[in-house]
């Protein structure tokens, strides 16, 4: 699909390089018409990181830059999905925060709840609400409510750092060097972790599909699972707690010197995101 010439410029203005082409079909996929409507990423090659953009023409209807920060290196790109629901056509828009964080480019798909329109709206929509409940009860000023370190939290990438007053009484056994890991990016490494509640699941390889436990039992059951010894039992979204350093090799460390409660920003309820699990 021809693309603006605006929306690369756009781009460039914050020192960026994006590519657009078209999205590739899956091995078991005839026609664009199987194929997703739009696959994100970013890629690298001799020159460095560029935005790996790729669009489906058959279900792509348009994409548009909603906001631009080039000082401050954000976009809020939006993709306009054509999809057909009880015989009608109807338009559904998808909302991707772009930019540059600490040392690396990186993308962040919104809540498909937000209609944000600007880049500060697309920051806060990232926030979980526990977030935002602590930076107004530490009474966090407007013009930090960005920033990666702040009364109310910490933040190293895709992942917050609430303080709290000690360890829920039901808190378990304290691990050192734990991963912090969403999907299969590179893990972020706590000095000292502990995980409480959760629920069971399933995994062939890290980074791959999370299964419930109910999924799990139907798909060995089938026989579609294969040898139930070749899946590692995980456990899916517990409440975590971590203190000391955290380190990540595209971040700078954070030093957490009291216990702090970890959560994640919105990216799942974007739908394009796997559940966060941990091996047990």
């Amino acid at each position: 699909m021809h693309i603006d010439s605006h929306i690369t410029a756009k781009f460039k203005r914050m020192h960026a390089r994006v590519r657009f082409a078209e999205v590739r079909l899956g091995w078991r996929q005839n026609s664009l018409q199987d194929a997703v409507a739009f696959r994100f990423d970013i890629g690298k090659d001799a020159r460095g990181q560029f935005f790996d953009l790729r669009l489906n023409p058959v279900k792509v209807k348009d994409v548009l830059v909603l906001d631009s920060r080039p000082r401050e290196r954000h976009l809020l790109l939006m993709v306009r999905e054509q999809i057909r629901e009880d015989r009608l056509l109807v338009v559904k828009d998808h909302r991707v925060l772009m930019g540059h964080d600490e040392r690396e480019w990186f993308l962040a798909g919104l809540p498909e709840s937000q209609r944000v329109t600007t880049v500060r709206q697309a920051m806060e929509a990232l926030k979980p609400d526990d977030v935002k409940v602590s930076q107004a009860r530490h009474g966090v000023k407007t013009r930090n409510l960005n920033k990666r370190r702040n009364g109310g939290f910490k933040r190293q990438g895709e992942w917050f750092f609430i303080p709290v007053h000690g360890l829920p009484e039901s808190s378990e056994l304290v691990h050192r060097n734990e991963p912090l890991q969403r999907g299969a990016g590179k893990p972020h490494i706590a000095q000292f972790l502990v995980r409480t509640g959760g629920r069971t699941g399933y995994v062939r390889s890290w980074g791959g599909k999370v299964y419930e436990q109910e999924e799990w039992h139907s798909l060995i059951k089938e026989g579609r699972g294969g040898n139930p010894r070749s899946w590692q039992i995980v456990t899916i979204e517990p409440e975590i707690y971590v203190r000391g350093r955290v380190r990540h090799p595209d971040h700078k460390t954070v030093d957490l010197p009291g216990w702090h409660r970890v959560l994640p920003n919105t990216e799942q309820e974007s739908g394009t995101f796997l559940p966060i699990a941990y091996v047990d």
